[in-house]
């Protein structure tokens, strides 16, 4: 018997990948990136429910192939614990949108979740707790999230949530960005030099805070947001919903930006409803009329001190100072500080750049005489 099979000039032939699992059953691999080893081009890798965590599940990388890690049931069900050790995912160049993360919870990244050098659709995900959710840094990254929360993100740099540095275009479709901080720019989103820009739909973006550009921020960068919320966004500074700059061209349709808050100052979110009120052995600190100074109102992260090495103690309270903190009175007062009359030039920005001699621009500094005081008894009298 002959068989024959005719193709027409214009028909496909796809094969379907194979399937991989992860998991504690017999025959199964025992981590995420041992299963990523043995995929090609188009394979999916179905992980099983459980918590996920150490070698082979830390700093997972697709080695530039186009595959989908799924988890079977669910973010609520599959967790990629990262334990302060390291990040979940890190994509290199070479991979791109066709590369997908599907339905995990990352958790606990040192420095963020997930950190891309090449493109992704993370979906249906749970990014929670790392240092930053996902950061995205170079030219040919895009981007796409889709269905995703991303929520309490704490980092002290740029981007709580996502961090977008060039590439694009990325998009941002039907997720939640809340409660995410940083005393950076952008608590929620941070984007920059991206001409090919960033897509935000049907998303929620609410209660993150930072110093400018809470809910987004964006500099030198197209974006298009559209049936999207951002509420509830408390900057210290500039920006407590949007925050746009150089050359940046936003659309917006059929959103609301509501109930934001710029120029709050971080340590003292104080209302009649929910006060700011010191604990016993804590003080509040005034300014004097410095412009170099700051009192506790305006202290944007909690306090380390000079605390011993074998002190357990800690960080303490944003906008406090402990009782065992105040070990004296003061004898010698200094403000409102130097006049610096060649700050702005030439010879003071070249010292700036090398530290080895930064102390030679304090030499360019004129001390301010009659803004020194001793005080002695309850008394005090000029320096001079």
């Amino acid at each position: 018997m002959v068989i024959s099979i005719i193709l027409s000039a214009t028909a496909s032939l796809v094969i379907a990948g194979e399937t991989l699992y992860v998991g504690g059953i017999p025959g199964d691999y025992n981590n995420i990136q041992a299963a990523i080893t043995a995929t090609q081009d188009g394979d999916t890798i179905i992980v099983r429910d459980g918590v996920y965590t150490g070698q082979g599940n830390l700093n997972i990388t697709t080695v530039g192939k186009d595959i989908t890690i799924r988890s079977e049931n669910g973010p609520e069900n599959c967790t990629i614990d990262c334990e302060k050790q390291d990040r979940a995912f890190n994509f290199q160049s070479g991979v791109d949108e066709n590369t997908i993360i599907d339905g995990f919870t990352i958790a606990d990244g040192d420095n963020e979740g997930i950190l891309l050098n090449g493109g992704v659709l993370v979906k249906n995900c749970i990014i929670e707790n790392n240092g930053r959710g996902i950061t995205s840094l170079t030219t040919s990254s895009v981007v796409h999230v889709e269905d995703t929360v991303i929520r309490n993100n704490v980092t002290t740099g740029s981007g709580a949530a996502i961090y977008f540095n060039n590439g694009g275009p990325h998009t941002i479709t039907g997720s939640v960005i809340s409660n995410n901080e940083t005393t950076g720019a952008g608590g929620g989103v941070f984007i920059q030099n991206s001409g090919l820009g960033l897509t935000i739909e049907d998303t929620m973006i609410s209660n993150n805070t930072s110093a400018t550009g809470s809910g987004i921020y964006c500099t030198k960068t197209r974006m298009d947001i559209n049936k999207t919320t951002i509420n509830s966004n408390t900057s210290s500074g500039n920006g407590g919903g949007l925050y746009m700059k150089e050359n940046s061209l936003v659309t917006m349709t059929n959103s609301n930006i509501i109930d934001n808050i710029a120029g709050t100052p971080f340590a003292l979110r104080a209302t009649q409803d929910n006060p700011f009120a010191l604990q016993e052995d804590q003080f509040f600190v005034c300014g004097d009329n410095s412009p170099a100074s700051l009192d506790a109102r305006l202290w944007k992260t909690p306090g380390k001190g000079n605390r011993l090495p074998d002190d357990t103690r800690g960080e303490y309270r944003m906008g406090t100072v402990p009782r065992d903190y105040l070990v004296g009175k003061a004898f010698f007062v200094y403000w409102p500080g130097p006049y610096r009359p060649f700050n702005d030039t030439k010879l003071a920005r070249t010292l700036e750049k090398k530290p080895g001699i930064r102390l030679a621009k304090m030499l360019l500094n004129v001390p301010y005489i009659d803004g020194m005081k001793i005080i002695y008894g309850g008394s005090s009298k000029n320096a001079d």
